[in-house]
């Protein structure tokens, strides 16, 4: 297997992985189970029983159209991103598009580790060690 096969297919299963692991962590919140968002609301004084179902109301059809937006949002995002892909494709060629995106995941991983890098500096700077909680002593002490 050669090394743009391998690296593709690694970037894929990770992706896959990354993806699984948040679409199981986003699971039913603890407050959805009404018993317990109902627990909570009485917590607030001064509120009515009308106005604790207003709150739950409004917050489910909020979500429920947040969640819709994302899902709009990451299927255009998709379809722009397989697009562009194709119009790469065509107008390099096969093996010219497989270096390039060889090239790009070598790239983010710079930019990743030169990002790393900056904020290392700026702890050092601002006089923080490797904890993170350390400070330098004045200059002269």
């Amino acid at each position: 297997m050669n090394t743009f096969k391998a690296r593709t297919l690694a970037a894929s299963l990770l992706v896959t992985l990354l993806a699984s692991a948040a679409w199981a962590g986003s699971g039913q919140r603890v407050d959805a189970d009404p018993q317990a968002r109902a627990e909570k609301l009485a917590t607030i004084p001064g509120l009515t029983q009308a106005q604790r179902d207003a709150i739950v109301r409004i917050e489910d059809e909020s979500r429920a159209a947040q969640r819709a937006l994302m899902e709009r949002t990451r299927a255009e995002h998709e379809k722009l991103r397989d697009e562009s892909r194709q119009k790469l494709r065509s107008a390099l060629g096969d093996k010219a598009y497989a270096d390039y995106m060889t090239w790009r995941l070598e790239q983010r991983g710079e930019h990743r580790r030169d990002r790393r890098e900056h904020r290392h500096q700026r702890m050092d700077k601002h006089g923080h060690g490797e904890s993170g909680m350390e400070s330098k002593a004045p200059a002269g002490e």
